[in-house]
C-alpha cells in the first residue's frame, strides 16, 4: 500500500491524481478537519489524528505500507522527523513532497526574516503598533506576558478545539480572528485597517498559503512582514511539483491508469435513476445533520427539473439539477457522487454539465446552497469560481447554510 501524510492544500490534488491509478492508499492527517476535506476520495484507509512514533510504526505495519510520501506542512518538523525515523526502522522508502516558498526570491525593507519564534518576538517588541499573528494556534503561549504595550491579534482556523485551547491559555476573545483561508489581498487590507496592524507574522507556506496576498497588503500599507523561515532539510527523494511526483510513482511502481467508462445523460428529476441517487444523498445528509435535515428536505423538493446523471458501466453514480428561478437566474441543486466513486473528478463533471445547461438557456447567474459542514463541497465550488454571497430565500439567518454564486 502507498502511504501519504497530508497537511497542505495540495493533499486533495495529490489524492485526485493518484486515485486515477490506484485506491490502494492509506492517508494520515493531523486533524479531523483535514480528513473531512479528503473524504470524497476512494481510498482504503484514512487516519485523522496525530500519530506519535509508536502509533506511526503501528499504522505503517498494519497497512503494509511500502512507500511513504510525506506531504505534511513545510513547518511540521516533528511530523517529518517521526516519518523519517519510522521509514528508516521499517526499511520503507521515504519521499518528501514540499511546496516551494513564495518569498524566497522576494526582497525589500518591509520583509524581516527570522529563524524562530524567539527572534520573531524580539522584532515584535521593537514595532510600535498592533501585530497580526497568522502562524496558527499551536504557539500562542509564546505571545502571552510579553510586556508588549500593543495588541497581538491571532488568526486561527475556526475549529472549536483550537479556539478553546487559546482562550484557556489566556488569549482574549477580542484578540482572536477565527477564519478559514485562503485570505484574499482585499481581506488582508481590511484586517490591517480594522485592527491598526503595523506588522504581520507569517510562515512562508507558499503561494497556496496566501503569503503573496499578505506581502502585497503589507507593501501597500507600509508595514512590516515578519517571516519565520522554513526549516532547511536534505532528503534523498524530494518533489515540489505534484505532476512530477505522480510521474515518479507511476513509473517506479508500475501503476496503470484505472479504466473508467463514464456516460453523461440529460434527463429530469422524474428519472428512476435520479430517485436512487437522491435517496443516497438524503441518507448521507441525515447522517451529517441528524433531525435538522428534515427542515431542509422541504427546500430540496424538486419536480421536473433538468437533471444530469453520470453512469459508470451503466450504473448511476453521480447527479445534479438545474432549477430555473428567473429569466437569467437559476439554482444548482442536488449535486451528489456515490461514496465509492469519489476522488475521480465526477462532482466537477456534474457541475460543468449543469453550467452548460444554464448557458444554453441564457442563464447569466447561478446560485447554490450547501451545508457549513460539507467542506469538500465548499472547496469544490470555490475552485470552480463560485463566490460566497449573503444567504438567500429559506436560508436567510441560517448559520448551517453557505450560499454562493457564479456568473456564467
Amino acid at each position: 500500500m502507498i502511504g501519504f501524510i497530508l497537511g497542505t492544500s495540495e493533499g486533495r490534488k495529490i489524492l485526485s491524481s493518484i486515485c486515477k491509478y490506484t485506491n490502494d492508499v492509506a492517508v494520515s492527517t493531523a486533524t479531523s478537519y483535514g480528513g473531512e476535506l479528503l473524504k470524497e476520495f476512494n481510498i482504503k484507509v484514512l487516519n485523522t489524528k496525530p500519530l506519535n512514533r509508536e502509533e506511526m510504526l503501528s499504522w505503517m505495519k498494519l497497512n503494509d505500507i511500502h512507500v511513504l510520501i510525506d506531504a505534511s506542512h513545510p513547518y511540521a518538523q516533528e511530523v517529518t522527523k517521526t516519518a523519517l525515523e519510522c521509514t528508516k526502522e521499517l526499511k520503507v522508502k521515504y519521499i518528501r513532497y514540499e511546496r516551494k516558498g513564495a518569498l524566497e526570491n522576494n526582497e525589500g525593507e518591509e520583509i524581516i526574516r527570522v529563524e524562530n519564534y524567539d527572534e520573531a518576538i524580539d522584532i515584535i517588541k521593537s514595532i510600535e503598533g498592533n501585530i497580526l499573528n497568522t502562524t496558527g494556534g499551536n504557539n500562542v503561549s509564546k505571545f502571552l506576558d510579553l510586556n508588549f504595550k500593543y495588541r497581538v491579534i491571532h488568526r486561527i482556523l475556526p475549529m472549536p478545539k483550537v479556539l478553546n485551547k487559546i482562550v484557556e491559555a489566556g488569549v482574549s476573545i477580542k484578540d482572536i480572528i477565527a477564519l478559514q483561508g485562503p485570505i484574499s489581498y482585499e481581506l488582508e487590507k481590511a484586517f490591517i485597517n480594522q485592527y491598526s496592524i503595523k506588522g504581520i507574522l507569517t510562515k512562508d507556506s507558499g503561494e497556496e498559503g496566501g503569503v503573496l496576498e499578505k506581502l502585497k497588503a503589507v507593501r501597500e500599507s507600509k508595514i512590516k512582514l515578519i517571516v519565520i523561515e522554513k526549516p532547511k532539510l536534505k532528503y534523498d527523494f524530494e518533489f515540489n511539483d505534484v505532476d512530477k511526483l505522480l510521474q515518479y510513482l507511476v513509473k517506479e511502481y508500475k501503476l496503470k491508469q484505472l479504466s473508467m467508462s463514464y456516460k453523461i445523460e440529460r434527463t429530469t428529476t422524474g428519472s428512476s435513476d435520479f430517485k436512487i441517487l437522491e435517496q443516497k444523498l438524503d441518507d448521507e445528509l441525515y447522517q451529517i445533520y441528524g433531525e435538522m435535515q428534515n427542515i431542509y428536505s422541504s427546500h430540496n423538493t424538486v419536480s421536473d427539473l433538468q437533471t444530469i446523471i453520470v453512469y459508470e458501466d451503466n450504473n448511476p453514480v453521480a447527479c445534479g439539477c438545474l432549477k430555473i428561478l428567473d429569466t437569467d437566474l437559476a439554482e444548482v441543486k442536488r449535486v451528489f457522487v456515490c461514496q465509492n466513486n469519489r476522488g475521480k473528478g465526477l462532482s466537477e463533471i456534474v457541475v460543468r454539465e449543469i453550467e452548460k445547461l444554464a448557458i444554453e438557456r441564457k442563464i447569466k447567474t447561478l446560485i447554490l446552497q450547501t451545508g457549513s459542514k460539507q467542506n469538500a463541497a465548499i472547496n469544490l465550488y470555490k475552485k470552480m469560481g463560485y463566490t460566497l454571497i449573503e444567504n438567500y430565500g429559506p436560508y436567510v439567518n441560517d448559520d448551517n447554510s453557505i450560499c454562493m454564486k457564479k456568473l456564467v
